[in-house]
């Protein structure tokens, strides 16, 4: 049976193996699909705010097509506030990040590979992959809006910050943006994905996210002064 993603996809915490493809700058997909992870949703929801709101965190298996040649790989969702399923083929177009917004979720999904993401720790899935996974909607401007939006995330600040300073200091070069692909499918009510690719990238002095314990102490207090403006989806 497929199941819905309205906003929210599974993560793929315990996938083990996967590696970085390089695929055509541009290219036409023959398919995109969300893989589901056996057994159902495992032990990667992340739950933030006051009241909770949980989400399953990033990154999640897919398969993309190009070319007639299937690859698995990991990918992050840039939107949250969309709907994908399960096991569904979808058709649309691969191609490099071309928005700063789209570098910028591209690095993200790339530093949560050097924090141990997927992993079935949670440890990595609250101090990173939640925060990241919301990160990337934040920049991408995909939390919805309205009755159903999901509130921002006062974990994921840092990381908004990191990226963009990477961006603005020239440090996401195009060697390692050819590696990344978005896939947008030809359906405009679809999640658009983005691939998790392995970089070591020189995070400058200053420039690296707070260590766990100072991200939970910080959102802790902002959470304190907006928990009052947010609500529940």
């Amino acid at each position: 049976m497929t199941k819905p993603l309205t906003k929210f996809v599974p993560t793929a915490a315990l996938l083990l193996g996967l590696s970085a493809i390089l695929i055509p700058v541009t290219a036409r997909a023959d398919s995109f699909k969300l893989s589901s992870y056996p057994g159902g949703n495992p032990a990667g929801n992340y739950t933030y705010g006051s009241p909770g709101t949980t989400i399953p965190a990033g990154p999640y298996q897919g398969q993309l097509t190009v070319g007639g040649t299937t690859h698995t790989l990991l990918v992050y969702c840039l939107d949250g506030d969309l709907t994908s399923y399960y096991g569904t083929t979808y058709s649309g177009t691969a191609s490099t990040p071309n928005t700063p917004q789209e570098e910028e979720a591209a690095f993200l999904a790339s530093y949560s590979l050097s924090k141990g993401a997927p992993s079935s720790s949670s440890s990595v899935v609250n101090n990173y992959e939640g925060p990241i996974t919301l990160a990337i909607w934040q920049i991408m401007g995909t939390l919805g809006t309205g009755q159903h939006a999901l509130p921002a995330d006062p974990a994921a600040a840092p990381f908004i910050t990191l990226a963009q300073n990477m961006y603005s200091q020239g440090k996401i070069t195009q060697t390692f943006l050819s590696q990344v692909q978005v896939f947008t499918p030809s359906n405009t009510s679809t999640q658009r994905f983005i691939t998790a690719v392995q970089q070591n990238f020189n995070v400058p002095p200053g420039g690296s996210a707070p260590e766990p314990g100072t991200v939970a102490m910080l959102g802790g207090g902002l959470a304190l002064v907006v928990v009052g403006r947010l609500r529940r989806r």
